[in-house]
């Protein structure tokens, strides 16, 4: 799949503060500075914000992930 299905966003409660003070306008897609990856127990994913170093969310996954990076471009 190499399309965008995304219809709901989570962004970082911060970030859209900051957003809202700023002289110009940027959209939050392109203000942010995230991190998403799968934890050491393969159950969960984490959404991080690096800008201001705070959990976002984290997913809980039905079913385990084998963490591998056969489809990751290097």
């Amino acid at each position: 799949m190499n399309e965008n299905i995304i219809e709901l966003y989570s962004h970082c409660y911060m970030c859209i503060e900051e957003l809202k003070e700023l002289e110009f306008f940027t959209s939050p897609q392109d203000y942010a500075d995230v991190s998403i990856g799968l934890a050491a127990d393969q159950r969960r994913i984490q959404l991080w914000c690096n800008r201001h170093n705070v959990n976002i969310h984290i997913f809980e996954l039905a079913e385990t992930l084998e963490a591998c990076c056969d489809d990751c471009a290097l």
